[in-house]
């Protein structure tokens, strides 16, 4: 009986583990927790949801970019490899957009992982535009 009883619980674990990840919102975290990336999916998290800001010219202008970074972290500083633009309003520049990725990872500087060894990341940054 008691090896029954454990069963049930440990298929209902899985089931309710199941269900958790299916309301979560965020299919892109929930690939980053099961991926080897696990180290990095925090402060990714991190990076979407307290380091990114939008300035108030670019909501005022309805403006917007996509952007892939290539980067390494080494004791808290990060050194910016590449910047590949996905997308872009025509009223932002290359510098302007640029210049917020830097802000961005300045805000984000204290919670980077503290490591002798180097940290390679590759994330997307995104300012949506409404149109």
């Amino acid at each position: 009986m008691d090896i029954i009883l454990a069963m049930l619980a440990n298929n209902a674990a899985q089931k309710i583990n199941s269900e958790k990840w299916e309301r979560f919102p965020y299919s892109v975290e929930r690939n980053a927790e099961i991926s080897e990336r696990t180290q990095n999916s925090a402060l990714y998290r991190y990076l979407i949801n307290s380091a990114l800001r939008y300035p108030k010219q670019w909501i005022d202008d309805n403006s917007g970019a996509k952007v892939m970074i290539q980067a390494q972290i080494v004791n808290k500083d990060i050194i910016v490899k590449n910047i590949d633009f996905l997308s872009k309003t025509e009223s932002l520049e290359e510098d302007m957009v640029i210049g917020e990725v830097e802000k961005t990872l300045q805000r984000a500087k204290s919670k980077f992982p503290q490591s002798k060894f180097p940290v390679e990341l590759e994330f997307m940054l995104e300012w949506k535009s409404r149109a």
